[in-house]
């Protein structure tokens, strides 16, 4: 008795609709057939109710339709009945529109999205389009609304009707002929039947109802229309929601906002503290190391004054100490400066080998690339002085007048190259004597500070070929 039960609950949920053409044939099949012809007789009832029924209405059959595609063997009906009822449920409202576009009976294709944007209201009519008269006035009504209409006729009925040039000539009617086919594949629409489908601006179906020529159906028809125009109508409590909405949006894109202003500069400004800190250590141990070099300087010129003045060169000596005032001088000027001119440098320099020669008669030479501008590179002071020191004290000192000594700049890579080249007597590879010397160490030093991640400043000293005399190359990093 389980389709008895069944029979009654569904019928008592359907009364209001007056559809009992399913129910009546689902009793009489149960009641007379057994096997393949009951779920024949079954299979063709659902698909025709799914076809011309009220997607709404299609819904009340689950329990059939469950129980159809549960105990029928034959997959062949399963697979139909589960396609038209997946196809049916497409148009439960709130989904997007199944009908994409519709061939029409002038060859042509009508494109459905183009009437997004307004409530749409699609009527589909098989019948004659005098069922339509009714609605006339409706239609015109809505003129002045945002609402458009999408009459779709049933070709094979127009001959016998007029009501298509009216419909034709109305402003907000869109109507197309179509072929009874294509009618049936796009809107599912049964033989001799009229269905009114509402869409939403997006294209979203609100409604649909199958007119069967009961007084009723005009007021009904009249509800979806007003159904879809408020579907364009953004209510107050809407329009307060949205706002909340937009508002609680961007206020919580601007508090992230600032947030993360607030991160980024805190982190900004710690690295420029630490940065800061950096340098003035830097500055700091530079200046260490520019106070240890003075003294040695100072202490070797005065050990050459002493060896002039011991020698009896008095002459000699009263030059020294004034080139040696002027060079004291430039010196001191420069003592808190972290970095000097290269121009500044090398007249220091000049200075300095101007006073070595006064003891040491040698020929002294420089050398600087074009293009270079010696007053806009800038190097740390006296960075150059111990290697000249060397190469003299080292190297030419006791060659007299045939002892040569050239410096020459020339830039590479980000980087000033120096080289200090003389033709002494030299030592065997690398020097030995003096390369952990005092100066030469506080040189390594002050490169070893100017040097960052990607640069290399460096010193190389090696002996020249045969023997005769040393090159010291010294990079220093100014970019």
């Amino acid at each position: 008795m389980r389709w008895l039960l069944s029979y009654k609950q569904t019928k008592l949920g359907m009364t209001n609709a007056s559809q009992h053409g399913f129910l009546a044939n689902y009793a009489t099949a149960m009641a007379s057939f057994n096997g393949y012809p009951l779920y024949y007789s079954i299979y063709n009832s659902l698909r025709d109710e799914l076809l011309k029924s009220e997607v709404e209405t299609a819904e009340r059959l689950k329990t059939y339709y469950e129980d159809f595609i549960n105990n029928c063997g034959d997959t062949t009906m399963v697979n139909r009945v589960k396609k038209e009822w997946t196809e049916a449920k497409q148009w439960l409202p709130g989904n997007p529109s199944p009908a994409k576009e519709l061939p029409t009976n002038d060859g042509n294709t009508l494109d459905l999205a183009k009437f997004k944007g307004k409530p749409l209201v699609i009527i589909v009519n098989s019948n004659n389009p005098d069922v339509l008269k009714d609605y006339i006035d409706l239609i015109k009504r809505q003129k002045g609304s945002e609402v458009h209409f999408l009459i779709a006729q049933s070709v094979s009925a127009v001959e016998r009707s007029t009501i298509h040039q009216t419909l034709r000539e109305m402003p907000n009617v869109t109507y197309v002929e179509v072929s009874l086919e294509n009618l049936q594949k796009n809107f599912k629409l049964y033989f001799q039947q009229t269905k009114v489908y509402t869409f939403d601006p997006d294209y979203r179906i609100i409604s649909s109802y199958l007119l069967d020529s009961s007084p009723d159906d005009g007021s009904i028809v009249e509800d979806m229309i007003e159904k879809a125009i408020e579907s364009s109508v953004m209510t107050n409590e809407q329009k307060t929601e949205l706002i909340k909405t937009i508002g609680w949006s961007a206020g919580s894109i601007l508090f992230a906002g600032l947030i993360f202003f607030w991160i980024y500069k805190a982190r900004v400004d710690n690295l420029k503290r630490k940065e800061s800190l950096k340098r003035k250590i830097k500055e700091l141990e530079v200046k260490a190391i520019r106070s240890q070099m003075n003294p040695h300087f100072i202490f070797n010129a005065l050990n050459s004054i002493q060896s002039l003045i011991n020698n009896q060169q008095y002459k000699e000596a009263n030059i020294y100490l004034e080139k040696f005032a002027l060079l004291m001088r430039r010196v001191l000027n420069n003592s808190e400066k972290t970095f000097v001119s290269l121009s500044d440098e090398l007249e220091a320099i000049t200075l300095y080998v101007e006073l070595e020669q006064l003891r040491f008669d040698f020929v002294f030479n420089i050398h600087v690339d074009n293009g270079i501008n010696t007053n806009l590179i800038e190097i740390p002071g006296m960075i150059t002085q111990p290697l000249i020191e060397n190469a003299i004290l080292h190297g030419i000192a006791q060659k007299g007048t045939s002892g040569t000594l050239k410096l020459e700049v020339s830039k590479t890579a980000g980087c000033l190259k120096i080289v200090i080249i003389d033709n002494g007597f030299g030592w065997d590879g690398i020097i030995k004597d003096d390369h952990n010397g005092f100066g030469l160490k506080l040189v390594r030093e002050r490169l070893n500070l100017l040097n960052m991640p990607d640069t290399k400043g460096k010193l190389e000293i090696s002996g020249n070929l045969a023997g005769q005399g040393v090159t010291a190359v010294l990079i220093i990093p100014v970019d």
